[in-house]
């Protein structure tokens, strides 16, 4: 933090994070543990299921110029992460105290089907290019158009050199979109996928309940209304167990025709919305057809801005001082902001010892 740096640091310290070791140690760099500042009239609690002591072990901890604006724990199972003992903790700090300003919203970006990596996609993408180029003759009318020249060009031309252009732009956008199959790995919402992974979710609690594993109380009551299931604390582990398996049975059909099932629940929904708001079916199907695209592409954007898809920048190699042939590599923070700087400085002032900027020349 002596360099200016913000620092935030989540931590499984396996101690108690608010008055053991750890916390002392953080607390001494000038750290500040969110969540005891955030809700200091609050008791503790525990963050582990084994922990039957309310003993949190687990932190975040912040440098004290950061604002943080809420903070919290998550019941245990209510949010499902994987094979874990521990709850989910939170924190949210505003922008302007990370960043210094509110950055603008991200903008979408299509992902990239063509990949040069692939010779199979650039065969296909070439394979489909020309076939569009043999159907559409692009090849013929540009060569007659190409003979035309010497003999002069007249306005005929010019709208058959726009639509030859335009045309070979809609064989290649064509082509991109058939060279390769993106695979998100999402499946599309419907209330009967949601209701069979719920179920799912229901037994797995109810099975780490009954094997005096913690677990929250709320998100099992909140899955059996979800699901019917009103009388799941009444049933045996066998019971469970046979009931998850079915379940889990069940799921992996439903999963196969997601794509059904999604239309049946815009059916259903627009009916519910049309007897609502005592419009016409046709009127919510147009509203829903826009909500739900609009949607889509906020998933997209999620996926593709949610997480870091490359490695940190850990090297740079630049030249020299005095030097065009000499290279050297900076690897800590302050001298690759330097060498930035630098070749950022030579490379928007090179014509400053040129003719065109001299004094006299300007005025």
């Amino acid at each position: 933090m002596t360099a200016g740096n913000l620092i935030i640091i989540g931590l499984d310290a396996n101690d108690n994070v608010r008055t053991g070791p750890v916390n002392a140690m953080l607390r001494s760099r000038g750290l500040v543990e969110v969540h005891s500042a955030q809700h200091p009239h609050l008791p503790p609690r525990a963050t582990c299921n084994k922990n039957t002591q309310a003993t949190p072990v687990d932190g975040i901890w912040a440098s004290p110029s950061l604002d943080c604006s809420s903070a919290g724990y998550l019941g245990f199972g209510e949010i499902i992460i994987g094979k874990t003992d521990h709850c989910l903790i939170w924190a949210d700090f505003t922008y302007e105290s990370a960043l210094g300003f509110q950055p603008p919203e991200p903008s979408y970006t299509a992902p990239q089907r063509l990949t040069l990596n692939d010779p199979r996609v650039v065969k296909k993408y070439n394979r489909v290019l020309r076939h569009e180029h043999n159907r559409l003759r692009l090849g013929t009318r540009s060569f007659a158009l190409q003979s035309a020249v010497p003999l002069g060009l007249t306005p005929a031309h010019h709208k058959e050199y726009e639509t030859i252009a335009h045309l070979d732009d809609c064989a290649r956008k064509h082509a991109n979109k058939k060279c390769r199959k993106l695979r998100m790995g999402a499946l599309k919402f419907s209330d009967s996928l949601k209701i069979a992974r719920g179920t799912i979710d229901l037994w797995d609690l109810l099975l780490r309940k009954r094997n005096g594993i913690r677990a929250s109380t709320k998100k099992i009551r909140r899955l059996m209304r979800l699901t019917g299931n009103m009388t799941a604390f009444e049933h045996s582990i066998s019971t469970i167990l046979t009931r998850r398996k079915t379940a889990m049975s069940s799921y992996k059909a439903l999963k196969k025709k997601s794509g059904q099932e999604r239309i049946l629940f815009g059916k259903r929904l627009i009916k519910a919305r049309a007897k609502e708001r005592n419009t016409t079916v046709e009127a919510q199907a147009t509203q829903l057809k826009n909500a739900f695209s609009q949607r889509k592409l906020a998933q997209r954007v999620k996926r593709l801005t949610g997480k870091q898809r490359g490695a940190p920048l850990r090297s740079v190699n630049v030249p020299a001082d005095n030097s065009n042939i000499d290279r050297v590599e900076c690897t800590d923070k302050l001298s690759i902001e330097q060498a930035f700087t630098c070749v950022g400085t030579q490379r928007f002032s090179q014509t400053n010892g040129t003719p065109l900027m001299q004094t006299d020349f300007v005025q």
